[in-house]
Formats: structure tokens, C-alpha cells, sequence
């Protein structure tokens, strides 16, 4: 049997406990940038930082990535094994992914200034950037400013589903209506194309706004994260990403857009609003328009 022995760069602080409790699985899926395995009910991602540094990220120098999705395939046997190595074997080849001098990180969102006036002080400058990014939601060709004619200015809103749906999803926010919940909800789970489905990437942005300001209804995040975890609602990176954002923990590309928007850090805004909407092919932008329906409910209702 041939083996070969490949070297990680860095993966999340909390994968080691995780795997502790899931140690065999198997290669999920697998893209040009990585490859998922299901360890128990649990994804890891092991790859590039291309989409940033996820919270169930492992991640490798080009080279060595490169080597090991030449190695592995999908439904390929997966064993964690001690505290720092995983091996993968399909009865000729035995592969060793050796984190043991890998970097532990960690992606950690701002704190709020809940004494300042205006907790979300580049507010402006965000909307301006999304807007003249040019793109629309995933979903359907509906156009940042396009919504907001139909939020703010309630102009022809009858005409447009998604903008309607979009509105809906601005009351459930603050609701404390199961029934309507759960309807909106239903809405966007699982809809659009793709890994990680565009309604599902606008809750990601939207939970983003709630870990860092906790003002969405207790019902509203209690009745997602039922349906998340009881329902084979989307896909399963998806679902992924959706149970780390209920616990607050998101790429690093969606911390950093956070932080400068909650900081009043201008100077990074910039890169960072480019960092997060060329994720996926609508994944970033998706995420980005769902930061924004967070903080206009916000600064409308308060």
C-alpha cells in the first residue's frame, strides 16, 4: 500500500473537540477549492482560503491541496486518529493529513457599542457599495435599489414576489408570531441553486446582524433553528453554515465586513466588501444583501 503524508496549515479552534466525539466518517463533496467530509452530522471543510477562513475550515498551501484532490474521492473512508491527524484510505492508497503543526485560529465578531448612537456608524457606506456593486440577489434579478424603492418608499412592491417576501422577512425578524415565521422562513430555505442556496446565504448576513446586536426575536431564532436541525430543508453545507451562524460563528469574511461596519473602520471597508461579495458565484452578495435587511429592520424599528 502507497502513503503519503501531507501538512495543514491552520484549522478552526474548535474542530479538535468536535472530532473527539465524531472521529469516522468519509469524503462528502468535492470542489475545486477543497473538499467536505461528514464527520457524525458535522461538515469539515478542508482547503484554500478562497472564501475566507471558515469555522469549519481546515486549511492547506495550494501545493499541498492540490496533491491530496488528486488523492481523494468522494464516499472515500475518513478516520480521525489520536489528537492531530486525519487518514484517508480506499484499500490502496493510505493519505495522512498531519495538523500537528498546524495554527489553531479563530474568527471572532466585534462587540457592540451599545452606548453609542448609531450602532451601525459605515451603514451608508456599506448600502452605497452594494449598490453600486451593480449585482443582484441570487435568487431573482431584483436590485439593491430596486428594494429599497419597494421597502422604504413602498413602490409597486405587489409586482415583485422576492420584494414582497423580502419585506415579510423584515417583520419576522421582530415577531413573535410562529405561524408567520415559520411561512417566511419556508420561503427562503433552500431556494435558489447551488451549494449554498442564495435564501439560505440571506440568512447567513442576516444572523450575522443578530450575533452581534442579539435585537431579533427570541421566537424567530428559536423557530429557525428548529427547522435547521430537524428538517432536511436545503443542502447539507449549506445546513452547515446556518448551524455555526445560529451560534454566532461565521467566515472570516463576514467578521471582518462586520467589524469595519460596527468599528467605523472606512479605511477596510473597501477590501473587505470586495472579499466578501466575490465569494461563490452570488454566495457573498447574497450574505451581503442579508447584513443589510438585518440593520435597516433595525434602524427602522428603533
Amino acid at each position: 500500500m502507497k502513503e503519503y503524508i501531507f501538512y495543514g496549515e491552520e484549522y478552526h479552534a474548535d474542530l479538535p473537540l468536535l472530532l473527539s466525539k465524531n472521529n469516522l466518517g468519509r469524503v462528502h463533496s468535492i470542489f475545486q477549492n477543497g473538499f467536505n467530509i461528514k464527520m457524525g452530522n458535522s461538515l469539515i471543510f478542508i482547503g484554500n482560503t478562497k472564501n475566507g477562513r471558515l469555522p469549519f475550515g481546515i486549511h492547506l498551501k495550494e501545493d499541498t491541496l492540490e496533491e491530496l484532490l488528486s488523492c481523494v474521492s468522494e464516499d472515500l473512508a475518513v478516520f480521525w486518529k489520536g489528537s492531530s491527524s486525519f487518514f484517508f484510505s480506499n484499500g490502496n492508497i493510505l493519505m495522512k493529513l498531519d495538523l500537528q503543526s498546524s495554527k489553531p485560529f479563530t474568527n471572532s465578531l466585534p462587540k457592540l457599542n451599545r452606548e453609542s448612537q448609531d450602532i451601525f456608524p459605515l451603514f451608508e457606506r456599506f448600502l452605497a457599495r452594494l449598490i453600486e456593486y451593480g449585482e443582484p440577489i441570487g435568487i431573482d434579478e431584483l436590485y439593491v435599489d430596486q428594494f429599497l424603492l419597494y421597502y422604504l418608499d413602498n413602490q409597486a412592491i405587489e409586482q415583485h414576489e422576492l420584494a414582497t417576501k423580502l419585506t415579510e422577512l423584515t417583520e419576522a425578524i421582530i415577531s413573535n408570531d410562529v405561524t408567520f415565521i415559520q411561512r417566511t422562513l419556508r420561503y427562503f430555505l433552500g431556494r435558489g441553486q447551488g451549494l449554498t442556496p442564495s435564501g439560505d446565504d440571506i440568512l447567513v448576513g442576516l444572523l450575522a446582524v443578530h450575533a452581534v446586536t442579539e435585537m431579533f426575536s427570541h421566537t424567530f431564532i428559536k423557530v429557525l433553528s428548529e427547522i435547521v436541525h430537524s428538517e432536511s430543508i436545503t443542502t447539507d453545507v449549506s445546513k452547515e453554515y446556518l448551524k455555526y451562524a445560529l451560534n454566532k460563528k461565521f467566515s472570516s469574511v463576514v467578521v471582518q465586513i462586520m467589524s469595519d461596519i460596527l468599528t467605523d473602520d472606512e479605511e477596510n471597508l473597501e477590501q473587505h466588501f470586495t472579499d466578501l461579495v466575490q465569494v461563490g458565484h452570488s454566495s457573498g452578495m447574497d450574505s451581503a444583501f442579508g447584513i443589510l435587511i438585518g440593520m435597516l429592520t433595525l434602524r427602522r424599528n428603533s
